[in-house]
């Protein structure tokens, strides 16, 4: 099962949001970017933990708005993963309206460092941006802001467990979010138990 864990991350967004770009900033040395699309293999940087992959998103090519199907995926990685053959639950984070999914994980980055090196179950721990040229997505198919459903859970869900040292299965792999993502994690694991197991 997974570990339920509380994150500092977790406060309103105006808090969290002033904080972001400071964060960002600090933890860009600890950054690899990765571009990947959908069905290819992304490589990955060997002792960073905390990466950013572009994603190529068929889901989100269909729009009327003029949406760009590039998207950032954040991945954090824990303390032993490079050092460990073992493969690891997910949580998937889905932000809130006018937040940050990068600044989530880098606020709460050094809190599951220490949390996971005292013993905690580890897990690896995705952030799915959900902002979009309306402001939010809510995570929801649209023809007209694109398929953020499908783009959730097919193309994120299947680029993280194609390239990282997952366990492929729906009872490892958790869902939650805040606020607009709350609504985002409620839905989405209500709509596919077969892919998310557990709802956080």
């Amino acid at each position: 099962s997974l570990a339920l864990m509380r994150f500092s991350g977790c406060t309103t967004s105006k808090k969290r949001a002033a904080t972001d770009s400071q964060l960002i900033t600090s933890a860009a040395s600890e950054t690899t970017t990765v571009k990947a699309e959908t069905t290819s293999t992304a490589k990955k940087a060997t002792n960073k933990y905390y990466l950013t992959i572009k994603l190529q998103s068929k889901a989100l090519a269909q729009n009327m708005i003029g949406e760009n199907a590039e998207q950032n995926v954040y991945v954090y990685l824990p303390p032993s993963y490079y050092d460990s053959d073992k493969k690891y639950p997910v949580v998937y984070y889905l932000h809130g309206y006018g937040d940050s999914p990068e600044g989530f994980l880098l606020s709460n980055k050094a809190i599951m460092d220490k949390t996971f090196k005292n013993g905690a179950k580890e897990f690896i721990m995705v952030a799915v941006n959900g902002t979009n040229k309306t402001g939010g997505s809510f995570y929801v198919n649209s023809p007209v802001i694109g398929n953020w459903e499908d783009y959730v859970v097919n193309e994120v869900v299947a680029l993280v467990d194609e390239n990282f040292k997952t366990i492929n299965d729906s009872n490892s792999r958790g869902i939650c979010g805040f606020s607009m993502g709350g609504f985002g994690a409620y839905n989405l694991a209500l709509l596919h138990p077969d892919v998310f197991g557990s709802l956080l």
